[in-house]
């Protein structure tokens, strides 16, 4: 009869302090009493990488020797890529063959896991089991869950079937956008504006495609190649939101100078008015309004877009951003 015996499960990620045990007992008919002892740990710590490597000590307490002694471990869904052992067989739930066991003895199972992008739990579950029976089957299997931590300025896209989630991301200037590939089709990620400023893809899930920064304000459409569409919405700043005659109030649409041949463009609208430039084709990443005693009270309007000037395909414009001009 196959049942569960000592384990030591590790998984370890970083030098942080431990934070998490979660032991499960195992189904499994080896309820009875005898001689083995048994004792399960696990460690679970946190990294900022995107790769979470672990350590899976499989230990026999004896006083008997372990035969056919074997280790259960199921992966986190949605995982870009495993590496395991050779001994270890399977894709979602490995199995990974140890053999014998003397009493005191340790084996060790490096398992490596790169967890699809952006922030997310993930959870990794592991059980032993050998030719003879545990007095204490509750310790031979343990579930850890850890949380994968989003990059600094960076944000998330899954792409599936269905299609983007979110489909509309509104973003600061600046921000990287990442698209994680969960299908179960191919899917690529494609710049919808003409400018191609960037194409990932296409690729089987599960993948990760970027990232890509967006530096300057715009409507940025974005397809999978076929029929599926999402935006990315960057916004213009203006401070201060509100101020006399006497104020000066910047307008920021970019976080970094364009590339080569891209430029921006920038309206303004007043109360009751129509757009009407406020900078066109400049590679500045700011500018100063100066209202004075003449200029309509109330509410005034700032949008931008990016434009490539080889092609003259660009961005939509930007949500509007408004400021109070008051006496």
């Amino acid at each position: 009869m196959n049942c569960p015996i000592s384990t030591v499960v590790r998984i370890v990620v970083s030098s942080a302090s431990p934070f998490a045990l979660s032991p499960t007992r195992p189904r499994t008919p080896c309820n009875r009493a005898q001689a083995a002892a048994t004792e399960l740990r696990v460690f679970l710590r946190n990294s900022a990488t995107i790769t979470r490597s672990g350590n899976i000590d499989v230990s026999n307490s004896g006083p008997l020797n372990a035969t056919n002694v074997a280790v259960t471990v199921t992966l986190p869904q949605d995982i870009l890529g495993f590496t395991a052992p050779g001994s270890c067989t399977g894709t979602t739930i490995l199995t990974c063959a140890v053999g014998g066991l003397a009493a005191g003895g340790t084996q060790n199972l490096p398992v490596t896991v790169t967890p699809a992008s952006g922030p997310r739990s993930i959870t990794l579950r592991a059980l032993g089991t050998s030719d003879q029976v545990d007095r204490s089957p509750t310790n031979d299997g343990a579930t850890a869950v850890t949380t994968v931590k989003a990059e600094p300025g960076t944000m998330y896209v899954a792409v599936r079937d269905s299609g983007f989630s979110p489909e509309v991301l509104d973003a600061p200037r600046g921000t990287a956008v990442r698209w994680s590939l969960f299908g179960p089709s191919n899917h690529a990620v494609v710049d919808g504006s003409g400018m191609n400023l960037f194409s990932f893809g296409p690729a089987a899930p599960v993948t990760s495609f970027g990232p890509f920064t967006f530096n300057s304000a715009g409507v940025y459409p974005v397809n999978d190649g076929a029929a599926l569409t999402s935006r990315i919405r960057i916004p213009v700043g203006v401070s201060p939101a509100s101020g006399s005659p006497a104020t000066n109030f910047t307008v920021r649409w970019a976080a970094a100078a364009p590339a080569a041949g891209f430029v921006f463009d920038v309206q303004h609208k007043g109360p009751g008015g129509t757009w009407q430039p406020f900078r066109t084709g400049v590679t500045a990443l700011t500018g100063v309004w100066n209202p004075n005693r003449q200029t309509a009270k109330g509410t005034h309007g700032f949008r931008a877009r990016t434009r490539d000037t080889g092609t003259n395909e660009m961005t939509g414009w930007s949500l509007v951003r408004t400021v109070k001009l008051h006496s």
